[in-house]
C-alpha cells in the first residue's frame, strides 16, 4: 500500500509545529492580557514589558530548535503531563485478569 509521505508530517508553520505554535500563541496573548489588566491596577515599569517580550522571543526560540530536534509536539506534551497526567502510577493487574484467575482457581 503506497502512503503519501505528506501525511505523515506534521504541518510546519514558520518551522514550528502546527498545533505547539497555536498553544504559544495562546499563551503569548494570555500573558500580554494580563499585563495589560494588572496594569490598570498597579504601576508597572516598563522593562517588564522588555523582560515579557524577551521571554516570549526566547521561548519561540527554544520551540523552534526542539521542533528541529525532531522532539514534536513538546508544548502539548509538557501541558498534559503538568495539567492533567496522573503523577502516581498504579501498578495493579486489570480487573479482567483478576476475575479470570479467580474463576480459574475455584475450577480447580
Amino acid at each position: 500500500m503506497l502512503i503519501k509521505k505528506s501525511l505523515e508530517k506534521p504541518t510546519l508553520i514558520v518551522g514550528v509545529e502546527m498545533g505547539d505554535l497555536m498553544l504559544y500563541l495562546i499563551t503569548s496573548f494570555s500573558f500580554v492580557i494580563v499585563l495589560s489588566v494588572m496594569r490598570t491596577f498597579i504601576p508597572i515599569p516598563a522593562w517588564v514589558n522588555l523582560i515579557l517580550l524577551a521571554v516570549l522571543v526566547l521561548g519561540f526560540i527554544a520551540l523552534r530548535k526542539m521542533t528541529l530536534k525532531k522532539q514534536t509536539s513538546f508544548l502539548k506534551s509538557w501541558l498534559f503531563w503538568h495539567l492533567s497526567a496522573p503523577k502516581k502510577i498504579i501498578m495493579d493487574k486489570p480487573k479482567f485478569i483478576r476475575a479470570y484467575h479467580a474463576k480459574k482457581q475455584t475450577h480447580v
